[in-house]
């Protein structure tokens, strides 16, 4: 936990600070020249919920958590001065609470192989004699990857909001069992 300040204008690198991905690519490349302006060890942080009843701009957030997660937030300059006073304050130590594995869902079955996965095919020879029968229509690949991450979603135990809840998937809208609405989490 801490603040800084960007120094710079946006850059990229290949160096890999955060590791290297499957490809063997730096994990975010693009980066900011930035100076610390305060750390602190995770165990003197100030607690979110402290921060979101101090700080305007956390004021006004339904969902505040999810702004201070996000790397790089612009803060106006008295929210900026009132952080930077609350980080620089000495603290206790508290305890961290690690979250704790979510627990699945009930009813949820774990998502099935489909169209993605490596299927086995016979193959058959072409018969002259016969009428070709009209190919039955493909199911959009899109469609399917979405089913897929939602069954996933839901599996885990997390919400789950699609954006294309009335498209269907083996006979199933997108939106079955999922979040109306997109929660608001900026503003």
């Amino acid at each position: 936990m801490g603040a800084l300040r960007v120094t710079g204008e946006v850059f990229q690198s290949e160096e890999p600070i955060w590791g290297l991905t499957a490809e063997g690519e730096a994990r975010y490349p693009w980066r900011y020249s930035a100076d610390p302006l305060v750390t602190l060890n995770p165990s003197k942080g100030i607690p979110g919920s402290e921060l979101a009843q101090e700080v305007a701009v956390l004021k006004r957030l339904k969902q505040w958590g999810t702004y201070l997660q996000r790397s790089l937030n612009r803060v106006p300059d008295e929210d900026g001065e009132r952080l930077l006073t609350m980080l620089s304050a000495p603290r206790e130590a508290a305890p961290l609470d690690l979250p704790m594995q979510r627990r699945r869902r009930a009813g949820t079955e774990a998502p099935e192989p489909t169209l993605l996965d490596a299927q086995a095919i016979p193959l058959e020879l072409a018969r002259h004699d016969v009428e070709p029968e009209e190919p039955a229509a493909e199911p959009r690949t899109h469609t399917e990857i979405q089913a897929k991450l939602r069954d996933t979603g839901l599996f885990e135990g997390y919400d789950v909001w699609v954006a294309d809840r009335g498209a269907v998937w083996n006979d199933r809208l997108l939106g079955d069992g999922c979040l109306r609405d997109l929660p608001v989490v900026a503003f």
